[in-house]
């Protein structure tokens, strides 16, 4: 496991029944509680708040649930870090995130000392073991203190600060019929997105995308797109089948078998239905309800909370793999997985 970060957490409580999965988003909080041996969603919440108020959100909804001292698993947004995928120091996997911290000083903005850098390493299989690569994953302290302050005000017993980009790769554990298969993630906003490229819920690339879901609106007629909108989604399956091929290509994987683009507005069941024919892979827009048994009232505001469903899913592996190993401590770090 990483070992960044743990100097701002406390041994955490082992056995519990339920995992609570947390995603901090520019514009607001997500939370999802999960039983880990049933699999099944206890809560699945979103509340829009500003920047500066998650922190009392999540502790209204932390007491409204009554969650307090449930192990909770954070994930943030993109917008709260960046990743870079750089070369693997020779250096054991204790030594990584140190020696990568200094490999990445001249390509972040910010002073080292004013970051949390952490790493992961891609699979053994990536580059037909030709190249051996890492993503480091970097966020400001001062976001990773205020989490640690904001769980322990709530009430809540922290195990790890993660990214959505692993968060969503716990999907390719759990959703029936993949398998082994390569799997591209799509998650789209409306200014843009990410393409997460993944097989047996690992990750194997991640690549940001410029179209998002402004540019793929209908026009004026309902259900038809425009021109120019129409142009946008060529660009778009341009954008997945690329991805696709450097994963097959570059990668050496033996390629994707299913599309799955990420609930984030109703839109997409058009926008898979126009790419049917433009890319080499079946597409589906991540079915929660089937795949959870969410209830159809709930169903609106459990695809807010995909992404911290995805770290539950993680949480919920991560207790189990305690337990089994007669109660491992827990600890928090920038990466779940």
């Amino acid at each position: 496991m990483l070992q960044a970060l743990k100097k701002f957490l406390k041994i955490g409580r082992q056995g519990s029944a339920e995992v609570l999965g947390i995603e901090i988003k520019p514009t607001g909080i997500a939370v999802a509680c999960l039983s880990i041996s049933s699999g099944g969603l206890s809560t699945v919440d979103y509340r829009a708040c500003g920047p500066g108020e998650w922190q009392s959100c999540l502790k209204d909804m932390v007491k409204q649930h009554g969650l307090g001292g449930t192990p909770c698993f954070f994930t943030l947004h993109p917008k709260f870090y960046d990743m870079l995928l750089v070369d693997a120091p020779d250096v054991d996997d204790a030594e990584l995130s140190d020696a990568v911290r200094w490999r990445v000083k001249d390509l972040i903005s910010q002073p080292l000392d004013d970051v949390v850098v952490d790493v992961f390493r891609l699979p053994p299989a990536a580059y037909r073991g030709r190249m051996n690569m890492i993503y480091a994953s970097i966020v400001e302290r001062q976001v990773v203190k205020s989490i640690v302050e904001a769980a322990e005000d709530a009430e809540l017993d922290i195990q790890s600060i993660g990214i959505n980009d692993l968060s969503i790769c716990q999907y390719g554990k759990h959703i029936d019929g993949i398998g082994s298969m390569g799997v591209a993630f799509v998650t789209l906003g409306q200014k843009g997105g990410v393409i997460n490229l993944t097989e047996s819920g690992l990750l194997y690339l991640s690549r940001s995308i410029e179209i998002g879901l402004e540019s793929l609106s209908p026009g004026e007629a309902v259900g038809e797109l425009t021109l120019d909108t129409g142009s946008r989604t060529d660009a778009l399956a341009l954008d997945i089948q690329r991805s696709m091929d450097y994963y097959e290509s570059q990668l050496g994987m033996s390629g994707v078998g299913r599309i799955i683009f990420m609930p984030t507005n109703e839109l997409l069941h058009q926008v898979a239905a126009d790419l049917e024919n433009k890319v080499s892979a079946d597409l589906e827009v991540l079915n929660l309800q089937g795949n959870f048994k969410i209830e159809e009232k709930r169903l609106d505001i459990a695809n807010f909370c995909f992404n911290a469903i995805g770290a539950a899913l993680a949480g919920s592996e991560e207790q189990q793999s305690h337990t089994m190993k007669g109660g491992a401590s827990g600890t928090a770090v920038l990466a779940t997985g």
